[in-house]
């Protein structure tokens, strides 16, 4: 090629506007020990907005994270504000503390404005509790809450495909999700069990069914029909309600019976 020189030697020095024009985040690479005391570090995020309402009109999905034992649970929210989320804050605080008899100590969330509020500033200085922010623009040092939003919102997918029920469903199928995700091993626990660590008993799985499945349940004599009328009607399972206590949709009527 003519016109240009070629000049032997390394080149010295870096370009500063190939640096600036071209700059990658860097992946989040810091080893992390998981800890194994409850409550110690609880990872909080939400996802949403969800494009459709559940069914009782919430978008978004507030997700606790327990890192000491990899218990999960959500709360549903019609939106977003400082308020609401600390209101999702106080009630899983208050709970998780007198099931697990521990304190909780950090918070672990990313950046967004109502997790920096006032609200949540003072809540958290008059209760003790240790904001842990992270890096800005950065949801990979947020993974653990990033990773746990992802394999829920895949299972709910699947489960909505799998049973043929509407999207306006989503909440409860996270919410079963959970229930499942809570009884089986996780990659950072993966000797113990989120649920027995969490509630400190021996836990079984054989109340548990396929969501959204067929299941029959039984008319009460004083809302039947009289000795000729069915004993029985038809609906789909979807959830738990405690331990026993089925939640069961009959879809004519879209009321939920617990049986």
């Amino acid at each position: 090629m003519n016109g240009l020189e070629i000049v032997d030697g390394d080149a010295q020095g870096q370009c500063e506007d190939c640096i600036t024009g071209n700059q990658k985040k860097r992946p989040y690479d810091e080893k992390i020990t998981p800890t194994t005391e409850i409550l110690r570090l609880t990872n909080i995020d939400i996802w949403g907005p969800a494009r459709v309402p559940s069914t009782r009109n919430a978008i978004y999905a507030m997700k606790f994270h327990d890192s000491g034992s990899s218990h999960c649970q959500s709360f549903f929210l019609k939106d977003r504000l400082a308020t609401t989320t600390l209101y999702a804050l106080t009630a899983y605080k208050n709970v998780s503390e007198k099931i697990t008899g521990k304190v909780m100590v950090h918070i672990c969330t990313d950046n967004t404005p109502e997790f920096k509020s006032k609200l949540w500033e003072d809540y958290m200085h008059e209760n003790g509790l240790i904001f842990v922010p992270t890096a800005p623009y950065s949801s990979g040092s947020n993974g653990t809450s990033e990773r746990f939003i992802g394999i829920t919102t895949a299972s709910v997918r699947i489960m909505l495909l799998d049973s043929g029920m509407s999207a306006k469903w989503w909440a409860e199928a996270w919410s079963y999700s959970e229930v499942v995700e809570n009884l089986l091993p996780s990659a950072h626990h993966p000797g113990t069990i989120p649920e027995e660590c969490w509630m400190g008993e021996k836990q079984n799985v054989g109340h548990l069914q396929v969501w959204g499945c067929i299941a029959y349940v039984h008319i009460p004599r004083e809302k039947g029909l009289g000795k000729l009328g069915n004993h029985g009607q038809q609906g789909r399972f979807i959830g738990i309600k405690t331990r026993g206590i089925f939640r069961i949709l009959i879809p004519e009527t879209g009321e939920i019976i617990r049986s």
